[in-house]
C-alpha cells in the first residue's frame, strides 16, 4: 500500500511539473525568435509548378500558382491553383521564405515531417518557417539534407496541395497515381506589381 502513495505522489507532482510554463533557454541560437527582422534578399515573386514527367494523369498539375489555403487561426497549407492574381506572394529573407497572403502578418514556409514517411505536408503559416529555402538555376528549393524534391498531390483539400519529398527513402517511394512530381519555378514579379 505504502508503494502505491509513493507512486501516486510522484505521478501528481510529475503532472503539475509538466503543466507548469518552461522558461526558454537563454541560448538564443537555439531557437530562431517568434519572427526574424524583415530583410528582403530577392524581388518578390510566385512559385509557379513545372510537371518533371508529364502523362495523361498529371498534366493538370503545370503553370499552377501557390496558394494559401486557410486551416485555422494563422495556419494554411500550400496549394496551387491557376489563378496567378491572388498567387502567394513570396521573397527571401536569407533562406526564409516569407509570403503575404494580403494580411497585416507574414507568413514562413515549413514542411512537415512525417516519421517514417516518404514525404510530407508543406504549411504557410504565421510567424517564422523553417530556414533552408534557396532559389537555384531558377527553382525553389531546400537546402537541408532531408530534401529530395517537390510534388503536387490531389489530397484532401480537393485542390492540387504541396508536399516536399524525404531524400532517405524518396527513390523507393511509390508516388500515388494523384500526384506528380514538380519543379517550383520562381517568377519574379515587376516592381510595380509589389
Amino acid at each position: 500500500m505504502k508503494l502505491t502513495t509513493t507512486l501516486l505522489i510522484l505521478l501528481t507532482l510529475l503532472s503539475t511539473a509538466l503543466a507548469l510554463p518552461q522558461t526558454p533557454a537563454s541560448d538564443a541560437t537555439t531557437s530562431p525568435p517568434p519572427w526574424l527582422p524583415l530583410n528582403r534578399t530577392t524581388p518578390h515573386f510566385n512559385l509557379v509548378t513545372s510537371v518533371r514527367n508529364i502523362s495523361p494523369t498529371n498534366f493538370g498539375f503545370t503553370n499552377l500558382y501557390l496558394h494559401a489555403y486557410h486551416s485555422g487561426a494563422g495556419l494554411n497549407d500550400a496549394v496551387f491553383l491557376a489563378d496567378r492574381t491572388r498567387a502567394a506572394r513570396g521573397f527571401l529573407n536569407g533562406t526564409y521564405a516569407v509570403f503575404n497572403l494580403g494580411s497585416q502578418f507574414y507568413y514562413g514556409m515549413r514542411t512537415g515531417y512525417v516519421p517514417y514517411g516518404s514525404w510530407g505536408p508543406v504549411y504557410i503559416n504565421a510567424r517564422t518557417g523553417d530556414r533552408g529555402f534557396v532559389i537555384s538555376d531558377g527553382r525553389f528549393v531546400r537546402v537541408d539534407g532531408n530534401f529530395g524534391g517537390w510534388m503536387v498531390c490531389d489530397w484532401w483539400r480537393n485542390v492540387p496541395q504541396l508536399f516536399m519529398k524525404f531524400r532517405f527513402g524518396a527513390e523507393r517511394a511509390v508516388i500515388p497515381g494523384s500526384c506528380a512530381e514538380v519543379d517550383l519555378i520562381v517568377e519574379y514579379l515587376a516592381e510595380s506589381s509589389e
